[in-house]
């Protein structure tokens, strides 16, 4: 028997767009197909909007899908920007995942329309170490900000700080709990992916899902470009484990094209930018990176806060003033015991390394625990410090 979705649909209920479809798969559990919603700003008419561009999130997410597990499908009318972008991704998605065929059949009605160009920018910001860096290095072009809630975590932006201090045309919230929908374990399992910290979300739909997400905001204002800050450095290009530039750059959809930054800086050399520019604006602007999702201020010891209040001190920095709360001794334990499970990370390690030379090069004495560390890492994985 030959799997299919079709007559993939929307719905819009106060600026709450709901998703289905049809599918002769029975028990079908690769994704709720009933539950999905988007939720946008007040302000964008969504009535305004062309059809491709509200289902765009939810015809990339089933043609992904569909390509995973060869199933038949029928997008019905797409735009042609992102239905030719999305043929090159599935080719380079071939040579990431070479056991895998995405050869799924498409039927769709491709849509060509030329939209307007206008010099208008957004940035996904979150609060974290990337967003801030990328609008510290854009903030001076006519940019609005884009936060996704429901993606990655939560996060808490205090609007009247922002725009106080940058340039901000517009700040849109999205809130979306499409990540939930999707059976990420099963997945998992079909693209092999076993070791500690990967994610189907973040290696396989993290760049196209994300950046359709904001279709509707950049149709309505005329948006032509997307700054798309990558968590991944130079020194992976081909890791899994994050946005791959590449990739970033070759979403295009109604003519608003995403440009991946910060892949060309480690996160050290990312951490030296922002305290760079905090003190010479003379502003402390707080970091929001925590991996908990319910709390307003950073937890302190998960990896990725750690990581953060490492570099930061390797710096001399004050870790409270970018919020972070005081490193007692119970908590500098707990972390130290996290982190050491994250060492099978290649990036991980290299930015425990990055922070430890830092520390050296800084004249600033590492604490022993931070040492033991290192000499495990070149002991298991054979790394030489500078």
């Amino acid at each position: 028997m030959n799997y299919e979705i079709t007559n993939l649909r929307y719905k819009i209920i106060d600026n709450v767009v709901t998703y289905q479809c049809d599918t002769n798969i029975d028990n079908f559990d690769l994704f709720d197909t009933k539950n999905i919603r988007i939720e946008y700003p007040k302000n964008i008419n969504l009535y305004l909007c062309d059809d491709c561009t509200l289902l765009m999130p939810f015809q990339i997410l089933t043609w992904m899908i569909a390509n995973l597990y060869n199933i038949k499908i029928n997008l019905g009318n797409i735009d042609s920007n992102i239905y030719q972008s999305m043929l090159y991704i599935f080719n380079l998605f071939k040579k990431i995942y070479p056991f895998l065929n995405f050869n799924s059949e498409v039927q769709c009605n491709i849509i060509y329309k030329d939209y307007k160009q206008y010099n208008n920018s957004i940035i996904y910001f979150s609060g974290g170490l990337d967003s801030y860096v990328t609008l510290f290095r854009y903030y001076l072009e006519n940019i609005s900000l884009v936060n996704i809630q429901g993606i990655n975590h939560a996060t808490f932006l205090n609007l009247d700080f922002l725009k106080e201090h940058f340039k901000i045309k517009d700040i849109f919230f999205i809130v979306t709990n499409l990540r939930q929908c999707i059976n990420e374990e099963k997945m998992m399992e079909t693209l092999k992916l076993k070791y500690k910290g990967y994610t189907v979300f973040n290696t396989y739909f993290i760049s196209p899902i994300l950046n359709v997400l904001s279709a509707p905001i950049c149709q309505m204002f005329d948006i032509n470009k997307i700054y798309f800050s990558s968590s991944l450095d130079y020194r992976y290009s081909k890791t899994l484990d994050a946005s791959i530039p590449i990739l970033d750059n070759a979403i295009n959809f109604i003519n608003t094209h995403v440009y991946s930054t910060l892949f060309e800086y480690t996160r050290m050399e990312r951490i030296k930018i922002f305290l760079n520019y905090c003190r010479s604006s003379n502003v402390n602007f707080p970091l929001k990176i925590c991996f908990k999702d319910k709390i307003k201020t950073n937890c302190g010891y998960c990896y990725k806060c750690f990581l953060t209040e490492l570099a930061l001190l390797s710096e001399g920095a004050d870790i409270k003033k970018y919020g972070f709360g005081n490193l007692t001794n119970d908590k500098i334990d707990v972390a130290y015991r996290i982190l050491k499970k994250h060492l099978d990370s290649p990036t991980n390690i290299n930015d425990i390394l990055d922070i430890y030379n830092n520390y050296i090069l800084n004249k600033i004495t590492p604490s022993n625990k931070l040492m033991d560390i290192v000499k495990e890492i070149r002991y298991d994985f054979d790394y030489k410090i500078s």
